[in-house]
């Protein structure tokens, strides 16, 4: 990889945070967080603009570089820490959003659930992906979303709709639409995954009335996921090359990186605070 700083972007649930590392030193050169506002519009709905975690992000980047004095020419890549299982659909002509983004927090698909494990689902997730059946993951959130926004169910006749989580959105949107793509482990949290053949499972998408291909492209985490070409990023050189569910980066932050076979476990919130191996290089500590 050429020389130069890596940007590393956290989606939070309250924050998002930017963090400007030096691989070359090995140091933080700046962190800035800004708010991440979520809606609760019902008892056990909580939901986000999907528009606010492309903006924030790129807010939260461009004051960090500004911080430490430097630009998007100085910058060699971009990794992305996502929320998993917050999940939402958008348009596949215009990449525009459709909906809300549906929280990981959210309960509203409850019922879809429980209608669903009286027909056997709930057994083949657990067969399939070593996750259950719950409101939690990402796949009765996007069934919720076919069923019940109008706005996606007009897309499906005005040239199709993309299902992602915050990482597959905000990729999408800085590429100009080019990468429609996440990584393994965040597929991992979509109760659509097959563990054992990685790649998404034929009969679970046929559950939960989604279509091949509305689901993104999956990549390793430490990949190539595309050339930025956003207004928001003044450089056409900036490649993004990590993406990871942000509770598994904070899992790899609590690691001692220094050292081989040294590893601790975090489990729950929390994990934003990430130190994650990403192109190549470990991030340090957000904040």
């Amino acid at each position: 990889m050429e020389s130069g700083v890596i940007v590393g972007i956290d989606h939070g649930g309250t924050t998002t945070t930017a963090l400007v590392f030096d691989p070359e030193s090995g140091q933080k050169r700046s962190s800035v967080s800004v708010s991440m506002p979520k809606q609760t519009p019902a008892v056990g709905w909580v939901e986000h603009a999907p528009e606010d975690f492309l903006n924030s992000g790129n807010e939260a980047a461009n004051k960090a570089l500004a911080d430490a004095d430097l630009k998007w020419n100085d910058v060699s890549a971009i990794g992305v820490a996502n929320q998993g299982e917050t999940s939402m659909a958008w348009s596949a002509r215009s990449g525009e959003p459709l909906g809300p983004a549906i929280s990981w927090e959210d309960r509203r698909t409850a019922d879809i659930c429980a209608e669903l494990a009286n027909k056997g689902v709930d057994a083949l997730i657990r067969e399939r992906t070593g996750i259950h059946l719950d409101p939690y993951f990402s796949a009765s959130k996007f069934k919720w979303l076919l069923m019940n926004d109008l706005d996606v169910r007009a897309a499906l006749l005005d040239g199709g709709v993309r299902f992602g989580g915050t990482d597959a959105y905000v990729i999408h949107r800085l590429t100009g639409g080019a990468v429609h793509a996440t990584d393994a482990a965040t597929a991992s949290r979509m109760a659509l995954f097959n563990l054992r053949g990685v790649h998404w499972d034929t009969d679970l998408l046929q559950a939960f009335d989604i279509e091949l291909n509305m689901m993104p492209e999956i990549r390793p985490t430490c990949g190539d996921f595309g050339v930025v070409r956003h207004p928001d990023v003044d450089s056409h050189s900036v490649r993004i090359t990590a993406d990871a569910v942000d509770a598994h980066a904070g899992n790899d932050g609590q690691s001692d990186v220094r050292h081989r076979g040294i590893y601790r476990g975090q489990h729950g919130q929390g994990t934003g605070d990430a130190r994650w191996q990403a192109a190549g290089f470990h991030w340090l500590g957000f904040g």
